[in-house]
């Protein structure tokens, strides 16, 4: 799989994950995410399939947690939210990110400063898209994103690790040009 195919598969799911919930279309949201992995699982060499799915159910468990703490303590609220635990929408989303981790993303592996920053200002920034288009709340305004950032700069170099760890000698990362 292109590094492009794989960019253009989460931001397709990305997209259509969070104009579903903000249309309280929460179960078309969270489908939108499980079509996206499936193209995605289908797109890869079979040999990669078991380490992607691996690593899918690794962020599925980190980001039901994840989530879950921000709307159960007030940071933020979902669109599609009954309270407590996070929507499922948002949950899948996770996974769908997860899998970017080694194909378009494959590029910052071991460059643990740029996750750090790169989280630090991309998770703020989906979320503040998503607020944008009406999937999400940021319940504290400015402190909601800086929460968020904090949560980021820890979460996405552990994703980091994760993509990596054990099955660090089977990614295959395509060069940037």
């Amino acid at each position: 799989m292109t590094n492009f195919i794989n960019f253009l598969i989460y931001q397709i799911g990305w997209l259509g994950a969070a104009l579903s919930a903000s249309s309280a279309m929460s179960l078309l949201s969270a489908l939108c995410c499980v079509a996206a992995l499936l193209i995605h699982l289908w797109v890869v060499e079979q040999s990669e399939r078991g380490r992607e799915l691996r690593l899918a159910g690794f962020a599925l468990v980190l980001g039901a947690v994840w989530e879950s703490t921000l709307n159960l303590t007030g940071v933020v609220a979902y669109a599609g939210d009954g309270g407590g635990i996070a929507p499922l929408w948002i949950i899948t989303m996770w996974p769908l990110f997860a899998l970017t981790l080694n194909y378009s993303l494959a590029w910052m592996h071991g460059k643990f400063m740029v996750a750090v920053l790169l989280g630090a200002i991309g998770g703020p920034a989906a979320f503040y898209g998503g607020q944008k288009l009406g999937a999400v709340e940021l319940l504290l305004g400015w402190p909601s994103l800086l929460i968020l950032g904090l949560g980021w700069a820890v979460l996405f170099p552990l994703l980091q690790f994760l993509a990596r760890f054990p099955f660090e000698n089977t990614v295959k990362a395509e060069s940037v040009q």
